[in-house]
């Protein structure tokens, strides 16, 4: 995943509900008019990586020279090199996480986050490799309700492996396709119930600039630390996943016209929501339409000692 350290850290953006249920207007809470439906959904966690994935810090040569089709290969250079040694890095890591069931543990994850979402009706999960649009798309021809509750998760390293990041894209997708669409629109934003993009972060304390040490550290003892890392992530997300589908419209008024500065976290610039008692700290982002904040990501971050 190549990381440019924008404005933006995923979070909830939530789209179009079921056709003539609510407007566009809606689609960055989950409307209460969603909440009244009683109808089942299925409930589909997705995690199609075999292995961890290192985080690749974009190059900005074209950006700082002002663009052009030569920065433009520089950058692309630039970031091939970044990749190709991250990966030769990040093995010693890989096999030490050979045991570490990701899968199981994102299941697990969904499903006690989603026992505090009474509204979302959901069956039970059942777990898939295939991430891709052509698989979302076969999930819901063969949907049994008419919306279904997809947890997308993936997860990597931070820049010169100094931590974990796991992220869960959170879609409600609906099974009829909207009137004069194709197929595949039903899994854009404004044509789904819900859908967003919910981000844990664990930074590790002690760890240096040289990222084939800090892989060494990562790695070491059957990759305990980062085994932990990854369940803090993993736990952070259990709240965030309750936190982000009950959020209220009126709630989210509140929180948009905060007076609290945007803060700079992990690397993720957002508005602050609050520091939660296990030290965890909470923002929401993306900044549009000049300095009107909407909720398309949130972001949790906690720093493992």
């Amino acid at each position: 995943m190549l990381s440019y350290r924008l404005i933006r850290f995923s979070l909830v953006v939530t789209a179009g509900l079921i056709p003539g249920l609510a407007n566009a207007a809606s689609y960055n809470v989950v409307s209460d008019e969603t909440r009244a439906l009683t109808a089942e959904r299925e409930v589909h966690v997705l995690s199609g990586q075999a292995e961890i994935k290192p985080d690749i810090v974009g190059s900005n040569v074209a950006a700082a020279a002002g663009g052009g089709l030569l920065m433009a290969l520089i950058d692309a250079g630039v970031e091939s090199s970044r990749t190709k040694k991250a990966e030769e890095a990040i093995q010693p890591l890989r096999s030490a996480l050979a045991s570490y069931h990701f899968d199981d543990a994102a299941r697990q994850a969904t499903q006690d986050g989603l026992a505090k979402v009474e509204w979302l009706h959901g069956k039970q999960i059942v777990v898939g490799k295939d991430s891709s649009e052509v698989g979302k798309l076969a999930l819901l021809d063969a949907a049994t309700t008419d919306q279904i509750a997809v947890f997308d998760f993936s997860y990597d390293t931070l820049p010169n492996f100094t931590g974990v990041r796991v992220t869960a894209l959170v879609q409600l997708l609906n099974k009829a396709t909207p009137a004069g669409k194709k197929p595949n629109s039903r899994l854009a934003a404004k044509q789904t119930g819900y859908t967003s993009s919910l981000i844990s972060v664990v930074p590790i304390s002690g760890l240096g600039a040289d990222p084939v040490a800090n892989v060494g550290k990562l790695a070491e003892n059957d990759a305990q630390l980062t085994r932990k890392a990854l369940d803090l992530a993993l736990e952070q997300l259990r709240m965030l996943i309750p936190r982000a589908l009950n959020l209220t419209p009126a709630e989210a008024e509140t929180l948009k016209k905060s007076k609290e500065k945007k803060q700079l976290v992990a690397g993720y610039l957002g508005k602050p929501v609050e520091r939660t008692a296990e030290g965890s700290d909470l923002l929401f982002g993306d900044l549009r339409f000049g300095n009107v904040w909407a909720f398309e990501s949130w972001l949790a971050a906690r720093t493992l000692p």
